[in-house]
């Protein structure tokens, strides 16, 4: 199900992959208690742009999702460009 592009789910997506592919932000503030990812490093690229983003929970797919602990299953469709173009590849 699709999710509001000008949602709360959508901007949280978009910032996880920034901090985690840019080195822009904290990735931890995004992951579950306990789980633990390292950032790219070096960081391969300048910026994340979202495109489309889905989730299987209802709830997140009209913008409901609520307060910490919640979990969401989403699909998120992203570009990023590092210095030789853009990822993926068009």
């Amino acid at each position: 199900m699709s999710v509001p592009s000008d949602g709360a789910l959508t901007a949280t997506g978009g910032e996880f992959l920034g901090a985690y592919l840019t080195g822009s932000g904290d990735v931890d503030r995004h992951l579950a208690p306990g789980v633990k990812l390292t950032p790219v490093s070096p960081a391969p690229y300048r910026a994340v742009t979202v495109g489309e983003v889905s989730a299987v929970e209802k709830a997140a797919a009209a913008g409901q999702v609520s307060a910490d602990g919640t979990k969401v299953r989403v699909w998120v469709r992203a570009e990023a460009p590092d210095d030789a173009g853009r990822w993926p590849p068009a």
